[in-house]
């Protein structure tokens, strides 16, 4: 797989948003009501750096949101493998974990709507909607999340990352 269609780091692999979504979309400017994720930037140990990516380099990112409510998620699973639990060996099917767990569609379509919005392309959710991805330039990356992106060398891999906190909506 090339380099452009690999899951770009913006550590954005772990972009992880909220259950309610990207509120407010349409009102969202820096100075207000955007938040950080659970994504971090580059640390710079260990990373030679190789300069900004092309701007209009193509990247696919991926954006992980978090499960309605984590701790229902957890204890769900600790039930299904207890022994004596009555949930014990009684696994969900998928349909049921999204009715459950999953981000609600109204959130997944703020996501993909904000992402279309900013220009992405080749948006895709997958079935649990635990995971966005989508296509956009370098520039409609760092202007969507407010981050700057920087290529470089990682445990002799190259990749392209955030070199300052990704924000969202």
């Amino acid at each position: 797989m090339s380099l452009n269609r690999r899951a770009v780091a913006l550590t954005a692999a772990a972009i992880t948003l909220g259950g309610t979504g990207l509120a407010q979309v349409a009102s969202a400017t820096p100075g207000n009501s955007w938040a950080a994720p659970a994504t971090k930037a580059l640390t710079l140990h260990n990373v030679k750096l190789l300069g900004k990516p092309v701007a209009s380099r193509t990247l696919h990112i991926s954006l992980a949101l978090a499960p309605r409510d984590a701790t229902a998620v957890t204890d769900a699973v600790k039930a299904t493998y207890t022994e004596g639990s009555g949930s014990y060996h009684h696994f969900i099917t998928p349909a049921q974990w999204r009715a459950r767990f999953a981000p609600t569609a109204a959130s997944v379509a703020k996501v993909t709507s904000y992402l279309e919005h900013e220009g992405f392309t080749h948006i895709s959710v997958a079935g649990n909607r635990l995971l966005v991805t989508g296509d956009a330039t370098v520039s409609r990356v760092e202007h969507a999340f407010h981050t700057s992106l920087v290529t470089g060398l990682i445990h002799g891999v190259t990749r392209i990352t955030n070199a300052t906190p990704a924000l969202v909506p």
